[in-house]
């Protein structure tokens, strides 16, 4: 752990305790190509994933989202260029723009039905993504 209160750290991730005391992933220092995020960072649910977090992680090649975490960050997984596999759990309100743009590799994106937001770009130039099944509930979808 840090000694700034509000934040903590460990070998592979940084995150901030939010106001409602849930904790938000900002950085991840893995070089893991299978990453499976927790549901507890520092005894704290995690409740997303911030901006940027996990931008430009070459190495990443699958991403599993725990249940019960509600939102993933602008550009949170940008320009990870060997992404191929992401299954976002239930529960998920919330995906920012430019979330996973430039992800090149992108094929697969399991998407829950909880979703009610993505933000412009989500999925900018995510050329083999090849099936997008969007929630019924989708209540704003960005352009492009």
């Amino acid at each position: 752990m840090t000694d700034q209160p509000g934040y903590g750290e460990d070998g592979t991730y940084r995150w901030r305790i939010e106001p409602d005391g849930t904790a938000v992933i900002t950085a991840c220092k893995s070089l893991e190509m299978r990453i499976h995020i927790p549901e507890v960072l520092g005894g704290q649910r995690v409740s997303g994933i911030g901006e940027g977090a996990f931008a430009r992680m070459e190495s990443l090649f699958y991403v599993k989202a725990p249940d019960g975490m509600v939102s993933v960050g602008p550009s949170a997984f940008a320009d990870c260029i060997h992404l191929n596999w992401v299954t976002l759990g239930d529960g998920l309100l919330f995906i920012g723009e430019e979330a996973f743009a430039g992800c090149i590799s992108l094929f697969h994106i399991r998407i829950p039905g909880s979703v009610c937001f993505i933000g412009d770009r989500a999925f900018e130039d995510c050329s083999r993504l090849r099936r997008l099944d969007l929630p019924e509930g989708l209540s704003a979808l960005g352009k492009e």
